[in-house]
């Protein structure tokens, strides 16, 4: 009986991202980090794995008794969406996702981190998989996990619903006008995606974020100096990985 093409597409990502370390697989916890790979500090990111094993596109390391994946920047749902298929099958059972979002109301100020509660996806690879327009929540022990987290290590954060949308070149006044009608607080590219998908792999996912600008406060931050919260971000993530 011929080999249906949805398998040996899924054989091949497999093999494309994880290279020679296909038979290793992965831990059961991963980050997965998301946003511009031209803005990443690989460097933070092990300061708090320690040494790090490449397996593939992936890094393994170790943090708070436990070994934890993780990949550069995933730009975008599509990037998204195939690693998340990639990790799972190869063992992965918790992801959180540390990226950048932008506010659009005031509570979500520059530089603070952001945890969204639930996600109104929009972008079109979660359409793809059918499940555009719905609104999707974190897993709830690791939501929770991220909280207390974030109190532990004195991080500012706030916290609400979030938008995944495809195009950042298109945002607007207008756009943002119509999302704060629908209850949204921030914009981002993935964490919709991220939600929707993990939950239908059988994975806990949850999100924390970077404010990066607000457009409610007028606030771009040309100067990047909200990534100064990114050692912040990562521990919170990472404890919140721990706990479960």
């Amino acid at each position: 009986m011929p080999v249906d093409w949805k398998d040996l597409m899924r054989e091949n990502a497999a093999n494309w991202l994880l290279q020679d370390a296909v038979s290793s697989g992965l831990p059961e916890r991963m980050l997965v980090l998301l946003g511009n790979a031209d803005l990443f500090d690989e460097g933070c990111i092990e300061s708090a794995l320690g040494p790090v094993e490449r397996r593939g596109v992936f890094r393994v390391g170790r943090a708070h008794g436990h070994d934890v994946a993780y990949t550069t920047p995933l730009f975008g749902s599509p990037k998204v969406a195939m690693y998340l298929e990639v990790a799972a099958a190869a063992g992965v059972r918790a992801v959180v996702g540390t990226g950048y979002c932008g506010g659009i109301a005031p509570g979500a100020a520059v530089g603070t981190l952001f945890l969204p509660t639930d996600a109104l996806a929009l972008d079109g690879t979660t359409r793809s998989y059918g499940l555009e327009g719905e609104v999707v929540s974190p897993q709830q022990r690791l939501g929770e996990a991220l909280t207390s987290a974030c109190s532990a290590v004195g991080a500012r954060s706030s916290s609400g619903r979030i938008a995944s949308i495809d195009a950042i070149m298109l945002e607007s006044d207008a756009m943002f006008a119509d999302l704060r009608a629908q209850g949204v607080d921030a914009v981002d590219l993935e964490t919709g995606c991220l939600y929707t998908l993990a939950e239908r792999l059988g994975m806990a996912a949850a999100a924390v974020h970077i404010v990066s600008d607000n457009a409610a406060a007028g606030d771009i931050d040309e100067g990047t100096t909200h990534m100064l919260s990114q050692r912040d971000q990562i521990e919170v993530a990472l404890r919140a990985l721990a706990s479960l």
